[in-house]
């Protein structure tokens, strides 16, 4: 299976013109995981960046099960995100089953339906920012058509990063990533608010944030704040 030329195609064209103005980078991260996922054929997609303390920390994933991936990531520091992160190498799975140097993932990653890994390093000036994982759900051999596109895409949240640290040249590169970590822990509030109130899956209820966002030309994370500080409650999404 190969990378979806059109789509990758698309998402360079956003990524020109989102440059020429300011952006949040947090919701960047989140639409890169769509991104992703539409241009590779997979499953599902996550964004870990490192924190000021040398660690990688979880930021963005387009699912649920993804999430709960990157956050065993996180806190076990194990698994093919934080090779690729520690290693700056291309880390690809073919099939996790087969591989027993992760054993908390490689249960955790069975048993949200994952077969399939492909971890592409962020990196800028020999340094490394963190890590684009991409997830699938049958075993999969990742050919070097997809390898590239997903480099290209991983290339593109490095940008991001980097231009949003250049935008205010007072503010250092670790206050934008900070502020996306921060983003991400109140639209993990929204979400588990949203689902709780209407008994909805976390992917329905971050469907309906994002949504909400785009219909306001408002940032995921002011909508998500508005959501657990003031009460907010945007329309479900249709099933």
């Amino acid at each position: 299976m190969t990378a979806d030329q059109s789509a990758l195609f698309d998402v360079l064209r956003r990524f020109a013109a989102t440059l020429a103005d300011r952006f949040d980078v947090a919701d960047v991260l989140y639409n890169l995981t769509d991104s992703t996922v539409a241009t590779l054929n997979a499953t599902a997609a996550g964004v870990a960046l490192v924190n000021e303390d040398g660690r990688l920390q979880f930021v963005s994933a387009n699912t649920d099960a993804a999430a709960s991936l990157e956050l065993v990531q996180q806190n076990t520091r194990e698994g093919p995100c934080h090779q690729a992160f520690t290693s700056s190498q291309t880390v690809s799975v073919a099939d996790v089953s087969a591989r027993d140097e992760w054993p908390v993932y490689r249960r955790t990653a069975l048993d949200a339906g994952f077969s399939a890994v492909l971890g592409i390093p962020l990196v800028a000036g020999g340094n490394a920012l963190g890590a684009l994982t991409v997830y699938n759900e049958q075993p999969r051999q990742w050919s070097d058509n997809v390898i590239g596109a997903a480099h290209v895409l991983a290339d593109i949240a490095t940008g991001y990063i980097l231009h949003a640290s250049r935008l205010d040249e007072a503010q250092r590169l670790n206050e934008q990533l900070q502020h996306a970590l921060d983003s991400r822990i109140v639209i993990e509030q929204a979400k588990g608010i949203l689902a709780g109130e209407h008994g909805i899956a976390l992917d329905a209820a971050f469907t309906a944030l994002r949504q909400h966002a785009r219909s306001k030309q408002a940032t995921l994370r002011a909508v998500a704040e508005a959501v657990v500080d003031l009460g907010l409650r945007p329309p479900l999404p249709d099933t």
